[in-house]
């Protein structure tokens, strides 16, 4: 038994010598870690971690060895090592969330960061890594009350007044997403996300010309940029200002290096809408050969061949375009239909696409007169043109379209007049021209 007994008691002493030997190395090794992480050398540090083990690794040590993992975006063994290190700590709550967030598990790490948020709430770096999760899934009041804590620790940051303007924009708090882009703006007037982000709010609250002042400065400033030309170009067309559209959107083309086709068809629909139609035709094609899918391109192209009398590829688009878009737009596309098929002498397909164009929208004057006259001269039967002039004047006030009333008026009169003389009557006289019969002194009447 001596044997077994003295083999026992040397194995325990070796077990217990090996304990001493690696509480012996693991603040040598830590030292060394920490000079490497230093040097950026996080292979060669994880590797001196290793050397120790996890198991044998102070919570510190694994709280390192978890960072090089990271560094070495070896995210699954970074979380095993920050979970072996003091989870009481911001730091190790906080790089622990972000090795999640890049294993994709955004709840765990917003657990994470929720936790170090609690524990100091003036992080930066805690509070932004919350608030980017939180705007993930779109918990904007979360977002803002977070930002509006930070920036009243730090007034002078222009990044957070931004991503405060952002959050307060997402809550449709207009006035508050103003004040916080346009401090941002202030503070750093070169940042071209947030002159886009104030121009947005301004435009979508049609402050035009606030919108037109911060252009403006920033276009002085990187007047080659394309996207600031892209929205100086929506900006002139939201107030109708053609002319400053064009520009716009043919520098947006001259100076990107990615154009999209909504760029050529923005140019396109501009030129158009300022009468260049050869010119908006070459634009709004090369959109459709890279879009055929964009409804408003494809009407204006429609268009386009129509102004220039190619009625055959007018009504080719004008038919895909009502194709494309269900109900939204359908009645202006079946009303330009209508017209195109009209200039081309096709009027029963004119009649159809008129009457359509009326049941999707039945406020639409214009073309209950174009229908009206469409009647009038194809059918020799006036009474349907009859009722669509008379429709067509009931609708209508007397100063509105004049020159449309008053020939209305007169077809009215005419085919009402023709109508008695058809039938054998004699129309009933108006108040100016009725005839007065006096009787004579001899009592008999006038011949």
């Amino acid at each position: 038994m001596a044997p077994i007994r003295r083999v026992f008691c040397l194995s325990v002493l070796a077990i217990l010598g090996l304990a001493s030997t690696v509480r012996a190395q693991t603040p040598e090794a830590l030292r060394i870690a920490q000079i490497q992480v230093a040097e950026s050398q996080y292979a060669a540090a994880a590797k001196s971690l290793e050397a120790v083990g996890l198991e044998g690794l102070s919570q510190q040590g694994a709280h390192l060895l978890g960072r090089c993992y990271q560094a070495m975006l070896q995210h699954e063994r970074a979380v095993a090592a920050f979970e072996r290190a003091d989870t009481s700590t911001v730091t190790v709550l906080a790089d622990w969330g972000r090795s999640l967030e890049r294993l994709g598990l955004p709840e765990e790490a917003e657990a994470r960061y929720h936790t170090a948020y609690r524990k100091d709430s003036t992080n930066q770096t805690v509070a932004a890594s919350l608030a980017r999760l939180l705007s993930d899934r779109t918990a904007w009041s979360e977002v803002a009350a977070i930002y509006e804590r930070l920036v009243e620790e730090d007034q002078l940051n222009s990044y957070l007044h931004a991503q405060l303007g952002t959050a307060y924009a997402r809550l449709d708090s207009t006035d508050r997403a103003i004040v916080h882009y346009e401090r941002a703006h202030l503070l750093n007037p070169r940042n071209i996300k947030v002159v886009l982000a104030l121009t947005k709010v301004y435009y979508d609250i049609e402050y035009i010309m606030s919108a037109r002042q911060v252009l403006t400065r920033a276009l002085d400033e990187r007047p080659r940029h394309p996207a600031l030309w892209r929205r100086s170009g929506e900006v002139a067309f939201k107030e109708e200002a053609y002319p400053d559209a064009v520009e716009a959107f043919g520098n947006v083309l001259r100076y990107s290096t990615d154009s999209t086709a909504q760029d050529l068809s923005h140019l396109g629909v501009s030129l158009y809408l300022t009468n260049e139609f050869t010119e908006a035709l070459d634009y709004l094609q090369q959109s459709f050969d890279r879009n055929d899918g964009d409804v408003m391109n494809t009407f204006y192209l429609g268009m386009a061949y129509q102004q220039l009398g190619q009625y055959e590829e007018a009504l080719f688009y004008l038919h895909l375009a009502a194709d494309l878009l269900g109900e939204g737009m359908l009645a202006d596309i079946e009303a330009r239909i209508g017209n195109t098929y009209e200039q081309t002498e096709q009027q029963p397909e004119a009649i159809r696409a008129y009457r359509l164009a009326l049941n999707l929208d039945a406020s639409r004057l214009e073309t209950l007169f174009h229908l009206a006259a469409l009647y009038d001269s194809y059918y020799a039967d006036k009474k349907m043109a009859l009722q669509q002039y008379e429709r067509f004047l009931e609708r209508t006030e007397e100063d509105q379209l004049p020159k449309m009333r008053q020939y209305a008026e007169q077809r009215v009169q005419e085919i009402s007049e023709n109508k008695f003389f058809e039938e054998g009557r004699v129309p009933k006289p108006s108040s100016l021209d009725t005839l007065v019969i006096k009787p004579d002194s001899s009592g008999s009447k006038n011949q």
